[in-house]
């Protein structure tokens, strides 16, 4: 098992720089776990009292309010790590955390964590890093909501899940697929369902996506930018 998370380690955003016999001795500290399905990692408020490496499955962390209500801040999957926030301030969980489908972690403590950083400083080079990183796409998304309109923020956002698969496509117009509810997109770029709805129907009819249960396929790119022009360069 422990090479089996060393490897996995190796892998993630903010422990793939690890010398090696680091990531042999963080390895060693962490404990697998498993959540199913619609399942709570843990709730906002609740103590932060470790960190988790996603090793399969994916993730959601949102805010709920007292009516139910959803906003969703980002999905997390294999390789990203949840709650490294809490683990370094101490402080409660800033948001809630719900595993979308069956996800298996490596969880690790923080008092334990935190014994490690103390011996192995450049690791926490990469947390600030990659803290700053999350900072600045918060930013981001907040500078969008207020000056593109939810055609545009649909457009970006899509751009943007699916970029990765865009370099490894056959076709330049072929960008790749996005698993996701319309409920869920329309939480995450912040507008009704119905407008959602709207926007991707139209999105299809014009033949820049196409759409088949929860799931998108962009076929567009070129055109899906242009409609998400405001600062392309970011």
């Amino acid at each position: 098992m422990a090479d089996h998370l060393h490897t996995e380690l190796a892998g993630s955003e903010i422990f793939g720089a690890l010398a090696a016999t680091d990531g042999e001795r963080l390895s060693s500290l962490l404990i697998p776990r498993s959540f199913q399905k619609d399942q709570v990692i843990f709730l906002k408020g609740d103590p932060g009292f470790g960190l988790y490496l996603i090793r399969s499955g994916k993730v959601k962390v949102c805010a709920i309010d007292r009516n139910g209500d959803e906003l969703i801040f980002t999905f997390l999957t294999e390789g990203d790590v949840l709650g490294e926030m809490a683990i370094l301030d101490g402080k409660p969980r800033s948001a809630t955390a719900i595993a979308v489908d069956r996800t298996d972690t490596a969880y690790l403590d923080r008092t334990k964590f935190l014994e490690f950083l103390r011996a192995s400083p450049q690791t926490s080079v990469g947390i600030i890093s990659t803290l700053c990183q999350r900072l600045r796409r918060v930013s981001k998304q907040l500078e969008e909501m207020s000056f593109l309109d939810v055609s545009g923020r649909i457009a970006k956002h899509l751009l943007a899940v699916t970029k990765s698969t865009a370099h490894e496509a056959a076709s330049p117009d072929r960008s790749g697929v996005y698993a996701i509810s319309q409920e869920e997109l329309a939480r995450v770029v912040g507008a009704s369902r119905v407008m959602v709805n709207k926007v991707l129907n139209s999105f299809v009819d014009l033949r820049l996506v196409s759409m088949a249960r929860k799931k998108i396929t962009v076929l567009d790119a070129g055109e899906l930018a242009r409609i998400a022009s405001y600062d392309l360069e970011n």
